[in-house]
């Protein structure tokens, strides 16, 4: 028994019909016009599907070894058709502001912009504004080792004369045994580390997230603004 063809679908049984659609006939290919296309006439908002397209050709960079304390980069990057001019920069750095509430300076780098926190704040963000082939590439990144520096030398060195104290009443007053000092005192270091990753990927999660919303951010205000004029787009 099969449904009646005016019968409606979910989201997910959409989902699921164009997949199995599509793998019933590889090699088969769109343009994003054909797609806005197909998308209009399914009761779809074209200017949400070239939202979606932008947004799936954005490929984060590659996510550096985490090594023994966790990655010390932070990225996020968009890219929105058209190209911002110097005028709607204001906007943007309104924004920065707004959202991360860190105080930091405005550069110009030839037609590029780029706004850099101060040292002050704690913080070593910077954000990039490009205007590129008809295009605007947004970049935001933070380098956070500085912040991993103070976590793991503040808890791991601020704790161990107690854990030395500890290990000595434990082993030789509790024990008996003053060669097991060593021992006891190697598994409280280890401890101290384990909360200080801990601790740091917590804190990079929060970040992380605030790093995404403001890149977002950033990326629908300038699809907002963004204008390309008539003539031959910028190089990169």
């Amino acid at each position: 028994m099969t449904r009646d063809s005016d019968e409606r679908y979910g989201e997910e049984e959409v989902g699921l019909i164009l997949r199995r659609a599509a793998d019933a006939q590889p090699g088969r290919s769109l343009t994003l016009a054909e797609i806005e296309a197909a998308a209009t006439e399914a009761g779809l908002d074209a200017a949400l599907v070239r939202r979606a397209a932008t947004e799936l050709r954005v490929r984060p960079e590659p996510t550096p070894p985490d090594g023994a304390f966790g990655p010390t980069m932070l990225v996020q990057e968009r890219r929105v058709d058209g190209r911002l001019d110097a005028s709607a920069w204001e906007d943007l750095v309104a924004q920065i502001r707004r959202q991360l509430k860190v105080e930091g300076s405005v550069e110009h780098l030839g037609k590029e912009l780029v706004w850099s926190s101060h040292r002050s704040s704690g913080r070593d963000i910077r954000v990039q504004v490009t205007p590129r082939r008809g295009q605007t590439a947004i970049r935001v990144h933070e380098r956070t080792g500085r912040l991993a520096l103070k976590l793991y030398l503040g808890l791991m060195v601020g704790l161990l004369p107690p854990g030395l104290l500890l290990s000595a009443l434990i082993c030789a007053e509790g024990l008996g045994v003053p060669a097991l000092i060593p021992v006891l005192l190697a598994a409280w270091v280890y401890g101290c580390y384990r909360l200080a990753r801990t601790i740091y990927r917590t804190r990079l999660a929060a970040r992380t997230y605030e790093l995404d919303m403001l890149a977002t951010s950033l990326a629908d205000a300038s699809a907002d603004l963004a204008a390309t004029p008539p003539g031959k787009p910028d190089d990169e």
